[in-house]
């Protein structure tokens, strides 16, 4: 007897507007208990969420060693969770400041799943010791373009949420 896989990237399920996170903690619940039924409630806490997620995420760090060649899946397993470190280069390069840029656009391609065609854009105009970053992707379970914008403090090496829009 064989056993039927589902392809989560083929797949024509419609995703959760909610994180597993979110299902576990009951946490789409107003703070009487009642449970989101708007629209526009369930984007605005989609949002929340996944702004919250991405600030986990870039302040993870993956790990350092190489992995083995032979084992293409782990590149995508939780094992990888989190950004590369960054805290010993120099962002006074424009090749540096890019190659950083990509790395948080593949990072969040590679587990945001309620995010796709994630663009990072620098933002020029912030204060000293701080990369400013736009995050804009399509909103998978809503149909719709969000945009989030993060801090990345060059001192501590942490990221901190500016919020969504």
């Amino acid at each position: 007897m064989s056993k039927a896989r589902l392809n989560w990237k083929t797949s024509s399920r419609v995703p959760s507007p909610l994180s597993i996170v979110d299902r576990l903690l009951d946490s789409h619940e107003l703070g009487d208990g009642t449970h989101l039924a708007n629209p526009n409630q369930i984007i605005k806490f989609q949002r929340r969420s996944i702004n919250r997620d991405l600030e986990d995420l870039l302040n993870t760090r993956a790990r350092c060693l190489s992995l083995p060649e032979h084992l293409d899946e782990l590149k995508n397993s939780p094992v990888t969770f989190g950004l590369a470190d960054y805290g010993r280069h120099s962002f006074e390069s424009d090749v540096t400041k890019n190659q950083f840029r990509e790395s948080i656009e593949d990072v969040i391609a590679r587990f945001e799943p309620r995010l796709s065609n994630v663009q990072v854009s620098p933002v020029q105009e912030c204060p000293d010791g701080i990369l400013r970053f736009e995050i804009e992707g399509f909103l998978i379970t809503e149909k719709q373009w969000t945009c989030f914008t993060t801090d990345y403090s060059i001192g501590s090496g942490r990221f901190s949420s500016v919020g969504a829009m």
